[in-house]
């Protein structure tokens, strides 16, 4: 997988480039194989802002999130990410399942 850093009004140090690296490996479950990933790191006064995308041949993902820390920032935006792969394909898995509760057939 490759991984692009970008900071914004300021440098990328190495342990936020580990951080990453370990919880993109974790993503890297559930997902299969992304092509490519791209962290963006800024600082703006008092907030500390992350945002990852993540291309993959099925889709893109993208998540965003601010705090006052920038570890704290990044380790949120990747939970994010966790998430949206999980949530994908739970509606794919029920969409296959039949139909949903709004389509059942009427009780007699």
């Amino acid at each position: 997988m490759k991984v692009e850093y970008t900071g914004r009004q300021t440098d990328v140090p190495a342990r936020l480039r580990t951080l990453a690296e370990r919880k993109h490996k974790k993503l890297e479950k559930f997902v299969g194989r992304p092509l490519r990933a791209h962290v963006i790191l800024s600082e703006d006064r008092h907030r500390r802002i992350a945002e990852v995308s993540l291309h993959t041949p099925r889709h893109d993902m993208t998540a965003t999130e601010a705090s006052a820390d920038m570890r704290v920032s990044l380790t949120t935006v990747m939970h994010k990410l966790l998430r949206q792969p999980q949530r994908y394909t739970g509606k794919r898995q029920s969409k296959r399942k039949g139909a949903g509760p709004g389509l059942a057939e009427p009780e007699a």
